[in-house]
């Protein structure tokens, strides 16, 4: 007997191999847990999608491996979007009769057939050596294992649930010599593994490795409480409350240093890179003191926000630039990460005729040639025209006046003379004069070379290009470790105020400079900053 049923299940083995090949059906068959033990109950549930009747599933092609309980029958029926639907679940309490691997057979029901599924089952010493917990466990696994530094991968968590979990919290994958972030939102979904089902919870990380050598990402920890029904003869199933603690395990990567012949300022590999360019209006033509934004893109596959290189450029004398502070973003689309920078700035053209931007280019090492190249917006040429507009001045004419020839001067030389000497007289007895202290009154007259004393004139006077050049000499003079003038320490009043003509130069407008003049006077006042924040930290 014991010959016949493991030549049956020799025959089932096959048909198992087979039936992989062929897609899913509309029945489907699950087991509470895999591996089992001899003289454990465990339960297979049968699904139709359909309302069958509850006798249409026979049980007798599970009898000879294991002792069959009556099943219990339910039926749901659903009204989903103007449609209904209707679900037949049989839950059968079976018990395996001896250890070793036994398939489950197909069960057919009106006409539809169950995959089979192969079953562990252990005997009691085997049972109690069992190390792993199949109710519940984490995969995980990486896209690349060999890759260089700065070159961000995609660590993959996979946690399958197959009981009731409470209390549960998962950690993130852990390196101290890398960056781990966090990508978007989980996945979840239902799946049948090694014919049981679970409830799958997908996570993924980004990890940028910061220093080339062997690098080891220790596995996520999973916590919490486990919850299971079980019986050991079929009578008084009981809830067994299990304290969980496992781990995913560590996965080892070897990160490359960057290639000696790479030449650029700033380290950067990535799958892809894309420079884009965008002038304000698609100009052709600039105007002479009229201001045109100009902005950038630049955008990197698998690559860290942080190792966007800035976006330098190389302008000529003829042009005055206005920068923006840069934006720096990340964002995933179809499953892969991007890293954006978007520069923007202002260009005012001083004298007219043709003018050429230089072309701006930035080096990256493409990790899917391992090659160096280059991602490159091309030079443009451009004409700059007169601004008729502004203002001329009119010189005056000049002309040459006819030399008069003087032949006899009378007595004006003696008069000139006499004149002289007297001055004279009169410069040397000042000089012999006595100094006494002065009692100031408090009015001093404006230097033109005090930038801030500028700058409050120019605001003053309602000029925005003027107030701006004295803005930079300001900033420059008061704050000499800051580079831009968006980012000093300044009141909130006088950042919105510095704000508002940037915005007014770029825009080519009219500006009012008296919301500037009342910031820069309550700034000298009160000096710290009322309402500054510090940089801001990703979570």
């Amino acid at each position: 007997m014991k010959r016949a049923v493991n030549k049956i299940n020799a025959f089932l083995l096959l048909l198992c191999g087979l039936w992989s090949f062929s897609s899913l059906a509309a029945i489907n068959a699950s087991v509470s847990q895999n591996p089992v033990y001899v003289g454990e109950v465990f339960t297979l549930e049968v699904e139709a999608d359909e309302s069958l009747d509850p006798d249409a599933l026979s049980t007798k092609a599970l009898e000879p491996y294991f002792d069959v309980f009556r099943p219990s029958v339910s039926r749901q029926k659903n009204f989903i979007n103007g449609e209904f639907s209707s679900t037949t679940r049989w839950s059968i309490s079976l018990m395996a009769k001896q250890p070793g691997q036994v398939l489950i057979p197909p069960l057919t029901i009106a006409g539809q057939t169950t995959l089979p599924i192969k079953l562990t089952v252990l005997n009691q010493d085997q049972q109690r050596g069992q190390q792993k917990n199949k109710d519940v466990f984490i995969e995980a696994a990486l896209d690349q294992n060999n890759v260089y530094v700065g070159q961000q991968i995609i660590y993959t968590l996979d946690l399958y649930i197959g009981a009731m979990l409470e209390n549960a919290s998962l950690s993130s994958p852990e390196s101290g010599q890398a960056d781990v972030v966090q990508m978007g939102q989980d996945e979840k979904q239902v799946v049948v593994k090694n014919g049981m089902k679970y409830q799958k919870i997908t996570r993924k990380f980004a990890i940028t490795p910061n220093q080339a050598g062997e690098l080891t990402i220790a596995g996520p920890k999973l916590t919490g409480e486990l919850y299971k029904t079980v019986s050991q003869s079929g009578y008084r199933p009981r809830t067994v409350r299990q304290v969980l603690d496992i781990q995913a395990d560590d996965i080892k990567l070897t990160v490359k240093d960057k290639p000696a012949i790479f030449t650029g300022k700033q380290w950067l590999v990535s799958d892809e890179v894309m420079l884009s360019e965008e002038l304000q209006g698609n100009a052709t033509t600039l105007t002479v003191g009229q201001p045109v934004t100009r902005t950038f893109t630049l955008i990197a596959a698998n690559t860290s926000e942080k190792l966007l290189p800035e976006i330098t450029f190389n302008y000529p004398d003829a042009i005055r630039v206005y920068p923006d502070k840069d934006e720096v973003s990340g964002f995933i689309h179809q499953g892969t990460a991007f890293a954006q920078r978007i520069s923007s700035h202002a260009i005012i053209a001083e004298q007219a005729g043709e003018l050429t931007l230089p072309e701006v280019v930035i080096p990256w090492w493409n990790s899917q040639t391992d090659q160096l190249e280059y991602a490159k917006v091309p030079a443009r040429k451009l004409m700059v025209v007169a601004n008729n507009d502004a203002p001329e001045v009119a010189l005056p004419d000049i002309t040459p006046s006819q030399a008069t020839v003087v032949k006899d001067a009378g007595m004006w030389p003696y008069l000139t003379l006499l004149f002289a000497i007297a001055w004279l007289i009169t410069l040397f007895l000042y000089l012999r004069k006595p100094r006494y202290p002065v009692a100031k009154n408090g009015i001093t007259k404006t230097k033109l070379s005090d930038p801030y004393k500028q700058l409050l004139a120019s605001a003053k006077a309602n000029n925005s290009q003027d107030a701006w050049q004295g803005l930079i000499e300001w900033s420059n003079k008061q704050w000499p470790e800051i580079k831009s003038v968006s980012q000093i320490p300044v009141s909130t009043e006088l950042q919105l105020a510095i704000k508002e003509l940037q915005q007014a130069i770029a825009k080519g407008e009219a500006w009012q400079g008296a919301s500037l003049s009342k910031a820069l006077g309550a700034q000298r006042k009160s000096p710290t900053p009322t309402n500054t924040l510090g940089p801001i930290n990703p979570v």
